[in-house]
């Protein structure tokens, strides 16, 4: 499929061509036969129960002196290990070496995606965190206990939350809470048919009595560009052009949820924290 690929759709972009390796469906192929180590089972426990929360999570918790940090560490080589959602770097290298943001995504897989944060002093960071205990979750999320009951053990199903007793929270230093809501989208099936979903948004721009957030707090500064092309027209045109010049081939497309790739990406602790 690799060289199908290759074949249909050449890569033609000089500035693409200068950081893709010479024989890209070899090194690919090399990649994908390589053996991977597979990860340890985490210490912590990902149920929807009280037990998982209390009696597991919190008590290794404690074990670490309730530093998160210290708790992540200690499992570094499960799956809630820095990159382990990805190839090893070693694996990766002759593939994207070249590229521009190679040495950020390097990072990243290694300590984990972070982003500089404005400081929240501590008096404030603790009258937010009573509050938000207080407060609650947004109107969608309490009007739909149900749906986000289930959509919260999906969360923590897929490793993407991590059950704790609400009491103990301000006990954990650093900790910040931002309220969640369900939000109505449409999506498709498989016929194409367009159906209602429910999704869980957390949403880190509220402000509770600081005046700021999650988002008001990152340092735009130290963010990387994101750049917004002509991809879906140009996608369009080859498709049109590889119909042309192959009339009776398949054209094979991939939806990419990024959203989901995003969430595969592990937080660094002091961003998190």
């Amino acid at each position: 499929m690799i060289a199908h690929y290759h074949f249909l759709c050449p890569v033609s972009d000089p500035e693409l061509r200068s950081w893709l390796p010479d024989d890209l469906p070899g090194t690919i192929k090399e990649i994908v036969e390589k053996e991977c180590q597979q990860p340890a089972k985490p210490a912590f426990k990902f149920d929807f129960t009280l037990e998982a929360a209390h009696h597991w999570n919190y008590l290794y918790l404690l074990k670490h002196k309730l530093s998160l940090e210290s708790a992540l560490e200690a499992q570094k080589d499960s799956p809630l290990g820095y990159g382990s959602e990805f190839r090893p770097i070693e694996t990766l290298e002759p593939l994207l070496a070249k590229h521009p943001f190679w040495h950020r995504l390097k990072q990243i897989l290694t300590c984990g995606s972070s982003w500089d944060l404005e400081d929240l002093d501590e008096e404030k960071r603790m009258s937010d965190l009573q509050e938000a205990l207080a407060r609650g979750n947004h109107k969608g999320a309490k009007e739909k206990p149900e749906v986000f009951k289930k959509l919260g053990i999906k969360d923590v199903d897929y490793g993407f939350a991590l059950p704790v007793p609400l009491a103990k929270l301000p006990r954990i230093p650093g900790i910040c809470l931002a309220p969640v809501n369900i939000a109505p989208q449409n999506t498709i099936d498989e016929h194409g048919n367009i159906i209602a979903k429910d999704r869980l948004t957390h949403d880190q721009s509220f402000e509770f009595s600081s005046g700021t957030s999650v988002n008001s707090r990152t340092k735009e500064e130290s963010l990387l560009p994101c750049i917004f092309g002509q991809a879906f027209r140009r996608h369009i045109l080859q498709v049109v052009a590889t119909r042309l010049k192959f009339p009776d081939a398949n054209i094979l497309g991939v939806k990419i949820d990024i959203k989901s790739a995003y969430r595969c990406m592990h937080i660094a602790f002091e961003t998190i924290k």
